[in-house]
């Protein structure tokens, strides 16, 4: 049941944070329900796939349907209440829910691969896939860069978020893994934005001539 909300929440933050893109593109309603659909839903499919079993929305098909009236809401509230100020701050909610997204489903993504018995080491990493799953679908569909080619801190919250998680669940209990597994991704993603740090990159030929 526990993780069956986290799950819960994970997906309607993905799916916000697609509506909310949809949005900030100028997609119609339809497009905003689709967005918020697969972003929310993106993220676990992968996952499953990789892991061989059962995608679960095929059998819990409550997922798709909460993640649709999602952006159907999101869609309306925008088309009803969104003026030129509250335009401007759609980014900054964009970046809240997906931030929380990634979170939980760095945390889920990480337990489904313990609970099929993959070595820790590969646990994290199909946490950290499974967290930046949706993010990487939203920015595709939508045109974009994908956030983890940019330069800032989106798997490396991840795959920081996967170790904590693996690590609690040795020496704390379940709630108390999940939750710091969770903040740790989310702490790291918003300091990341606010401070502008990214990691290091290459330098430009043009900079080393000059």
């Amino acid at each position: 049941m526990l993780f069956y909300t986290i799950e819960i929440i994970g997906m309607v933050a993905f799916a916000i944070s697609g509506a909310l893109a949809a949005v900030q593109h100028r997609m119609d309603m339809s497009g905003a329900i689709f967005l918020a659909v697969l972003v929310g839903n993106g993220g676990g499919t992968i996952r499953d796939e990789l892991l061989g079993v059962p995608v679960f929305w095929l059998s819990q098909t409550q997922y798709i349907w909460i993640a649709a009236l999602t952006g159907f809401i999101v869609f309306g509230i925008a088309y009803y209440k969104l003026t030129p100020t509250s335009a401007k701050n759609l980014n900054s909610l964009l970046l809240l829910f997906d931030a929380l997204g990634l979170g939980v489903f760095v945390v889920a993504g990480t337990d489904k691969a313990l609970a099929c018995h993959l070595p820790a080491s590969m646990a994290v990493l199909l946490g950290m896939i499974t967290g930046i799953g949706g993010g990487a679908i939203r920015d595709v569909l939508c045109n974009d860069i994908p956030v983890i080619f940019r330069r800032q801190l989106y798997a490396t919250p991840a795959l920081l978020g996967a170790i904590t998680y693996v690590i609690g669940i040795r020496y704390y209990s379940l709630e108390l893994a999940i939750w710091t597994a969770v903040s740790v991704v989310v702490v790291i993603r918003c300091l990341g934005l606010y401070c502008n740090w990214h990691l290091p990159m290459l330098r430009s030929t043009d900079d080393n001539q000059t």
